[in-house]
């Protein structure tokens, strides 16, 4: 995940308006944030996987029909909060759950409550690297016309930091809550000198990527479109 730590599926990026693309970040820049309380089986990805990976042994999605998709998290550092501001992160995270809830109920029905044919999908995203410090959640969201109407600041991407944001994902059984897969990937900023962040629009490019990688994997693991 380029410090966006979460790596979805599909090559496609999703038309989110953005006329910057981003890049893969590395696995040496990755902190885990502890959106995901249990990291010891996730391994390092190879071949286009994320940058950290786990996928139940003989996953096979066949028999989910629908998914929930629980209110993405920012898990930042008081400093970080405080230098984005609450509007503005929680801008953030609106279009990251937009992102998702396109590109899958394109294909699946979109649910509330987990049952048994559900697949709820978990989402986080962080800046964690080196000595960071303390991390805390946030998670507010917005509806999305407020953030289609305002726009965010540019300078929004100064909370990215080092020009790379972190997504953490976690995929469970809507029954019985067990892990089905899990990840964590890194992304950077497209600008071909500096690889940072330098607008909204690289930020929204980030989601689209991650959210069209689920579409991909999730039928790659058997599950069907039902529309």
């Amino acid at each position: 995940m380029r410090p966006i730590c979460l790596t979805a599926l599909a090559a496609t990026a999703l038309a989110l308006a953005s006329c910057a693309t981003t890049d893969e970040g590395s696995a040496k820049d990755i902190k885990f944030s502890g959106f995901l309380g249990d990291y010891s089986d996730l391994k390092k990805g190879t071949g286009g996987q994320p940058d950290y990976v786990y996928v139940m042994p003989g996953i096979n999605l066949a028999p989910y029909t629908r998914i929930m998709i629980d209110p993405p998290q920012a898990w930042v550092t008081s400093a970080q909060r405080e230098k984005l501001g609450e509007k503005d992160l929680s801008y953030l995270l609106t279009s990251l759950d937009k992102a998702y809830r396109d590109a899958l109920g394109a294909k699946w029905e979109l649910v509330d409550r987990p049952a048994a044919d559900v697949i709820r999908i978990r989402l986080a995203i962080d800046n964690a690297h080196g000595d960071i410090g303390v991390l805390t959640p946030f998670s507010r969201i917005l509806p999305w016309g407020l953030v289609a109407e305002e726009g965010v600041k540019v300078t929004t991407g100064s909370y990215l930091n080092d020009g790379s944001i972190t997504a953490e994902e976690e995929i469970l059984d809507g029954g019985t809550g067990k892990r089905l897969a899990a990840a964590v990937d890194c992304r950077t900023g497209g600008n071909s000198v500096t690889n940072v962040f330098s607008n909204w629009g690289d930020v929204k490019d980030a989601c689209s990527y991650w959210a069209n990688k689920n579409v991909q994997r999730l039928m790659d693991w058997g599950m069907k479109p039902t529309k």
